[in-house]
């Protein structure tokens, strides 16, 4: 700053000694050439187009001066020099310049806690521009001021200049030596009489170094401390507090190494005397009534003065005005103290203003996504009034389409009074997604799988996916591709298909004659869906799918010879003799030596099997939905507040007969800075069909999974139910291996979460507490009580990470299970969770999304 000022100065002076007394005495002469001299870097041309006379025309002293100053200023130039020589018909103008050096590479060192890119955006150098020592110096504190706002105040910046006179040339290497975070470790504060510190530092966003936080000092963050920590005390009535003086203290962490230091911080505050809220009165309103507005305020006269209170009053007026259109209004609130009775007054000066209306809207910094994709979930049109709430919903809708980072709405002034153009910015993020991995499960063995997703394929808004998964006992191959607009209408169209070989074990169950079988189910599908979105918050959809599908019996089951009368696979003495031999690990199973399968009880489940061939023949299912929902959620991957409430209902005919309903609702709340309270409950049931039959259920039955319960797998759930019902295993699903799963006819399920952000963005901590039940007949679910009696439930609590990753919301749990003991008629531990050092404990769930 000061060599430009020196610079600046000492212009006139230099245009002075090099074109004043002499210049003018070529006035009139012909200007016969031009010549420049001394130049490195930049061509001779482009040098003597700065003079604005042409050769072969009269020299003019007063516009060679002009010229000489522009040449200056252009900052191309350490030197200049104007010298006018005698020719033989006029005079010859020689330029004598030294340049500024070139810069050459920017190097940047030792940076870890930044990366490069970041830094170089903030230098004011750049490569292949003139160099300049006080650019140089810009730079280095922009650097410096950079590591200070996240803690580094010990950073050191030295640069290194390596010149080429030759080449006119500069080469600049930044070394950066960060040092160590400057943490807090302590604040305290002087003169708080009667707010307590503790409540103070909970106000504020600088924290000391704690386990649980980090103590990192930001500047700028403590800068904004400051009136956080006056506010507090308005909160409390104390309008004249403030801060009288702050101390830093800094202090080696380890003296004798003085690697890193601490900063103690002392704040001295003054309170002052505690006010009351007074009267309030209203001026220059028309569009509401008076009495209107004063519903609106949540003060209390005589009350402890609320600055938070008082500013949400006037927010509350601001929106309302907004809401009708009326954004050029202001509202004034107009102070006014007695301090005989220590109470604050306030007049409501309203200004009104005209109502705006949106003249255009414009939107920006979109790549891929269509323009009409985005238009098409803005509430408000061109030439509506400009609506605050209407614009605020748009940017809800258009986040929840997962395509944006962030979506920003702009107003800005029309072409005429009273008209706004509306800008939306938005910043797209990735929306395509590639995964593919394996793993282990206790119903499908060993497994991996490929997935692809793209939720805005070819920037059209449309979703296109595909997953194959290759498991021990399952296979799979499953797409779907669903259109949100249809004609530029607000309908959903979505087609998918599935194909899926899926082995499965059957036994028989109470008979002394039993063997377990694998047995396939092989079945394809396709299924159709459309929706309709309507008054903003509600959607109606509807939706048919055909299912073809058969049973057999995998080859290596298919043993012994089939006996017609008595329906069931015997083993022959050559088979017996196979399992019972001790030199074929893989077929040695003497347990089975001497048993028969019924084929009458596997048929159940199949229905009718070839003995010729082992297989059932193709049976068809279908199946027609219908859902009904109302979704107010303002962001679906990360809730703060709104609902989502839904009613479905899937009616299913031909191989199988019944109808199926789930009815469930989801509540969120935002009681506090960003916790998020969150409540849930789903109540799922098979009914008769339109005829009033039930067949096949058990194709349909319910059971919980581990993300659902959260801790309950299936062992523990089967546990735990027959010890409610001792015939209880006749209600069990074959599963896949020596377990069965534990179902019913219905569940119920009530979950509640407690939120908070560790990263806003992208990781929030959680508490939470399940509570659900499985009907089964043995429980009478005609009697409805089932759902009532907590006796019947199982619990669980715990805590958990969620992580909000576009695409891709990972859930991790630590859970507790719990029940009610009614001997002890309380709330139990399940004593099956394992323990370490006499302490239970808690059960890990993973889990991709999460169930609300």
């Amino acid at each position: 700053m000061k060599i430009a000022l020196i610079r600046l100065i000492c212009l006139p002076v230099l245009i002075t000694m090099l074109c004043a007394g002499s210049m003018e005495e070529w006035d009139g002469l012909i200007l016969e050439d031009i010549k420049v001299t001394g130049n490195v870097n930049e061509n001779k041309r482009k040098i003597s187009s700065f003079v604005d006379i042409n050769r072969g025309e009269p020299v003019n002293s007063g516009l060679l001066r002009k010229n000489f100053k522009t040449m200056y200023q252009s900052g191309l130039f350490a030197d200049i020099k104007f010298i006018m020589e005698k020719a033989t018909k006029g005079a010859i103008l020689e330029i004598i310049v030294e340049e500024f050096p070139k810069i050459g590479t920017i190097k940047i060192s030792g940076n870890k806690k930044f990366n490069e890119e970041d830094l170089r955006n903030l230098l004011e150098l750049k490569e292949g521009a003139c160099f300049s020592s006080s650019l140089l110096n810009r730079s280095i504190l922009k650097i410096r001021e950079k590591y200070r706002t996240e803690g580094y105040l010990m950073t050191k910046v030295d640069p290194e200049q390596h010149e080429n006179r030759e080449k006119k040339t500069v080469n600049i290497e930044f070394i950066i030596d960060e040092g160590s975070e400057v943490l807090v470790e302590k604040i305290e504060f002087f003169g708080n009489d009667h707010i307590p510190a503790r409540q103070i530092r909970r106000a504020m966003e600088t924290k000391e170094d704690k386990i649980f936080a980090s103590g990192k000092f930001n500047l700028e963050k403590f800068e904004t401390d400051r009136e956080k920590i006056i506010n507090n005390f308005k909160k409390y009535g104390y309008i004249n507090a403030a801060i009288t003086d702050i101390k830093y203290e800094y202090r080696w962490n380890k003296p004798h190494r003085k690697t890193a230091q601490n900063v103690y911080i002392s704040i001295w505050i003054t309170e002052g005397e505690k006010y009351y809220f007074g009267d309030v009165k209203i001026k220059g309103t028309k569009l509401f009534e008076e009495s209107e507005i004063r519903k609106w305020l949540k003060r209390k006269k005589g009350a402890v003065f609320n600055q938070e209170v008082h500013d949400n009053d006037i927010e509350r007026i601001r929106s309302a005005y907004n809401e009708r259109g009326y954004i050029f209004s202001r509202i004034t609130p107009i102070q006014s103290v007695n301090e005989d009775d220590k109470t604050v007054h306030f007049i409501i000066d309203i200004y009104e203003g005209d109502k705006a209306h949106v003249e255009s809207i414009i939107i920006t910094g979109q790549e891929k996504t269509k323009e009409k994709v985005i238009r098409r979930e803005i509430e408000v049109r061109e030439g509506e009034i400009f609506n605050v709430s209407k614009i605020r919903r748009s940017v809800e809708k258009l986040m929840n389409l997962q395509y944006f980072e962030s979506v920003i709405p702009e107003p800005r002034q029309g072409s005429t009074e009273g008209l706004m153009n509306l800008v939306f910015r938005v910043k797209e993020q990735r929306t395509g997604m590639l995964t593919a991995g394996g793993g282990w499960g206790t119903s499908s063995g060993p497994s991996i799988f490929t997935e692809v997703k793209e939720i805005n394929f070819l920037g059209k808004g449309q979703t296109v996916s595909g997953k194959i998964e290759f498991a021990q006992k399952k296979q799979s191959i499953i797409s779907a591709f669903t259109e949100p607009w249809i004609l530029n209408l607000p309908v959903t169209a979505g087609i998918n298909a599935s194909a899926n070989n899926e082995i499965f074990l059957f036994r028989t169950i109470n008979t002394e004659e039993s063997i377990d079988v694998n047995y396939t189910k092989f079945d394809f599908s396709i299924g159709l869906n459309l929706g309709y979105r309507f008054f903003d918050f509600w959607s109606v959809s509807a939706g048919s799918t055909t299912k073809r599908f058969f049973y057999y019996l995998t080859t290596k089951n298919r043993i012994g010879k089939f006996i017609r009368e008595q329906r069931h696979w015997y083993i022959t003495e050559e088979e017996r003799q196979a399992l019972l031999d001790p030199n074929k690990p893989s077929q040695y199973r003497p347990d089975l030596a001497n048993e028969r399968v019924r084929l009458s009880e596997l048929e159940i489940v199949t229905g009718p099997i070839d003995p010729a061939t082992g297989r059932s023949k193709w049976q068809t299912t279908e199946s027609v939905n219908l859902s009904l929902s109302r979704d107010t959620r303002d962001n679906y991957l990360n809730t703060m507040r709104g609902s989502l409430a839904s009613i479905y209902m899937e009616h299913i005919f031909i191989s199988e007969k019944l109808t199926k309903w789930n009815f469930s609702l989801s509540r969120y709340f935002n009681p506090v800075w960003k916790v998020v309270l969150a409540f849930s409950s789903d109540l799922s049931f098979i009914g008769q069909d339109l005829r009033g039959r039930i067949e096949n259920e058990e194709a349909h039955y319910y059971y919980f999974m581990q993300e659902e319960l959260r801790g309950w797998d299936s062992t523990a759930v089967e546990k735990f139910r027959k010890s409610l019902c001792p015939n209880y295993a006749q209600f069990l699903m074959p599963s896949f291996d020596e377990n069965y799963r534990p179902v019913g006819r219905a569940k119920i399920r009530h979950s509640a979460e407690l939120r908070f952000p560790f990263a806003e963005k992208y990781v929030w901590g959680v508490f939470f507490a399940d509570a659900g039940n499985l009907s089964v007949p043995a429980l009478n679910f005609n009697n409805t009580g089932w759902m009532s009696d907590y006796r019947q439930y199982m619990f669980d609590f715990g805590a958990g990470i969620r992580i909000h990753i576009p695409m891709l919301p990972l859930r991790f749990y630590w859970s507790y299970r719990t029940f009610f003991d009614q001997e002890e008629q309380k709330l139990k531990i399940d004593p099956a969770h394992r323990k370490s050092a006499k302490v239970k404990l808690p059960v890990f769930t993973f889990s991709v999304a999460g169930f609300f």
